[in-house]
């Protein structure tokens, strides 16, 4: 896959979690959907990753980019 592509199937997986959530948040209350999500995402990165502590780095990476994307967003 190349890196075109990989950035077409990021933006559909992007898609395709905003429609469940959507989805979701018809019957269940937002801050239980996202919940349910970092707990979600949270056992997979764990479970998946070699060890834990890589699991782990992984999830706090992923907070810290975000932190950071919207800091940049935040000060234009």
């Amino acid at each position: 896959m190349d890196k075109q592509e990989k950035k077409i199937m990021h933006n559909l997986y992007g898609d395709g979690l905003l429609s469940i959530t959507g989805l979701a948040a018809k019957s269940l209350d937002i801050p239980h959907v996202v919940y349910v999500g970092v707990q979600f995402f949270t056992k997979m990165a764990v479970d998946l990753a070699p060890s834990e502590e890589e699991g782990i780095k992984v999830i706090h990476e992923a907070i810290e980019n975000y932190m950071k994307e919207r800091s940049k967003v935040n000060n234009e």
